[in-house]
């Protein structure tokens, strides 16, 4: 499956780093160009339950970040979340069809079947 991650904190590079492992494509994005440019020189180091350093794709435009991804998770802080969701409003999202689509529970249903606006 494919997982946009949006928001590159602590809890962004462990999530990316566990749906890695478990043989997922994962897309990050974070509004802090900084911290894209250092993970795409140096990729996610990480310790603990998980070992390793992971390279997931990045993007500097949230746009492309959720271009194809078929999940999107999004990990910031409580005042993020209002831009982000203006930054998405208004995106055409693609339907994609699942076999097992009628059973995916309701908080991974696919972006096509979620509306984003601002609150």
């Amino acid at each position: 499956m494919d997982f946009t991650i949006l928001g590159m904190g602590k809890t962004g590079h462990a999530a990316a780093c566990y749906l890695m492992e478990q043989g997922h494509k994962v897309t990050v994005w974070d509004r802090n160009p900084d911290k894209i440019a250092a993970l795409q020189e140096n990729g996610i180091s990480i310790y603990g339950q998980i070992v390793g350093v992971f390279r997931p794709e990045s993007c500097q435009a949230i746009g492309e970040a959720v271009g194809e991804s078929r999940y999107l998770l999004v990990f910031t802080t409580a005042i993020g979340h209002r831009p982000i969701a203006e930054a998405l409003k208004g995106k055409n999202w693609k339907k994609k069809k699942s076999s097992w689509e009628k059973r995916e529970p309701r908080f991974l249903r696919p972006l096509s079947k979620r509306r984003v606006r601002a609150i």
